[in-house]
């Protein structure tokens, strides 16, 4: 009889301040990564704050009965973009901002 995976840790960012994301990081790497934000950052190489992730989470909360600040822990995730992702922020960006981008490229 095949063993059956145990069900993977969850944790609520919305209860979360900004000393415990970053203790988080250093704690459990895959469960900070596996919440979006802090990951589709990751890929596109920006810069995270843990203020604005924490002050959307915390305003999301309250407006979704299916919570979204519950994060289940990702035992293995890509760490390249998808290129659907990278061709859709572009279509999002302003004319000028393409310009840069294109400009870094």
């Amino acid at each position: 009889m095949p063993a059956t995976k145990p069900p993977a840790p969850k944790i609520d960012i919305s209860k979360l301040n900004e000393i415990e994301l970053r203790t988080l990081r250093q704690n459990d790497p895959f469960m900070y990564h596996s919440i979006p934000s802090i990951h589709t950052a990751q890929l596109h190489l920006r810069d995270i704050d843990h203020s604005q992730l924490l002050a959307s989470s915390s305003s999301s909360s309250s407006s979704s009965n299916d919570n979204p600040n519950m994060v289940s822990r990702k035992t293995i995730f890509s760490t390249e973009c998808d290129m659907h992702t990278l061709i859709e922020e572009l279509l999002n960006l302003g004319e000028e901002e393409f310009e840069a981008y294109a400009r870094e490229s």
